[in-house]
């Protein structure tokens, strides 16, 4: 009996030794649209985002994409379902239903990033927001704008971000005589080959895949140790300073782009090239 009590002490000393403490899994979330006329905006940011992660080689740290299910009431469904995951550390934002205001409420106390000009401000001190806070007043056209209105609207005229991407050439056959304002950068030749090269069925990304990139790279420098805790985050994102492919980010009092770039592009054969 003392030999079997022995062995079995032996045993348990083994497999406690054995045990491999696993780090605990922070994750970033991505609500923007992944259906309906909307999902280019989703699709070109999922890519640079998982590229991103792949290139850190962190393996704590997870990205979570939700479609925000194309209108207000869905997006706000799922921002309350993000916010009681405790494990996601903050949220990126593209996309009008997305970034309403309505929206950043029922996201609480999760740190915000809204990459692009959605037609929204920061209602808190949570919300941080990748785009020049100008941008609303050098438009001719309202910042939000369905994709198949905007694609009737009479010329000249100078619109945001709906009216860079692919999906509305493909409505507009004509596109001379449209300037597109925004803060987001086309991306280099060696980012679009990487991009393309890192998965099946990655779209051509767009203007605002870049800055995507960037905001994942930078916040998984955030949340590296996951114990950071929201509230963390949101002091560590006023404070931030990062050098990144689309410039210097910093966030000023108000939570806008500190010195955000202005971009002026217009279509050539079909494709947004900037303006000398």
């Amino acid at each position: 009996m003392r030999r079997l009590i022995l062995m079995l002490l032996i045993l348990a000393s083994l497999s406690a030794c054995a045990i491999v403490q696993t780090p605990q899994i922070a994750r970033i979330a991505l609500l923007a649209p992944f259906e309906g006329r909307y999902r280019e905006i989703g699709y070109s940011a999922i890519y640079p985002a998982r590229l991103a992660l792949k290139e850190a080689g962190i393996t704590h740290v997870e990205l979570v994409a939700v479609d925000d299910g194309g209108t207000l009431k869905t997006a706000q469904e799922r921002a309350r379902a993000l916010l009681l995951d405790e494990s996601i550390k903050a949220v990126m934002i593209l996309g009008y239903d997305s970034a309403d205001s309505l929206v950043q409420e029922s996201f609480g106390d999760m740190p915000m990033i809204i990459i692009g000009e959605w037609a929204t401000q920061p209602i808190n001190d949570h919300v941080f927001m990748l785009t020049n806070s100008q941008i609303p007043d050098l438009l001719s056209q309202s910042g939000r704008i369905d994709i198949n209105d905007a694609s009737n609207v009479d010329v000249p005229f100078v619109g945001g971000e709906i009216f860079g991407l692919v999906s509305y050439t493909e409505l507009r056959p004509n596109l001379d005589d449209i300037q597109v304002i925004t803060s987001g950068m086309l991306p280099p030749t060696d980012f679009v080959e990487r991009l393309i090269a890192s998965d099946i069925y990655v779209p051509v990304p767009n203007h605002l895949s870049l800055g995507v990139y960037d905001i994942t790279n930078m916040l998984v420098q955030l949340i590296i140790d996951p114990t950071m805790t929201r509230q963390m985050v949101t002091e560590a994102l006023r404070a931030v300073d990062y050098e990144g492919a689309i410039g210097r980010i910093r966030f000023d009092e108000s939570g806008y782009w500190t010195d955000a770039p202005l971009y002026t592009y217009i279509y050539e054969n079909n494709k947004l090239i900037i303006t000398p």
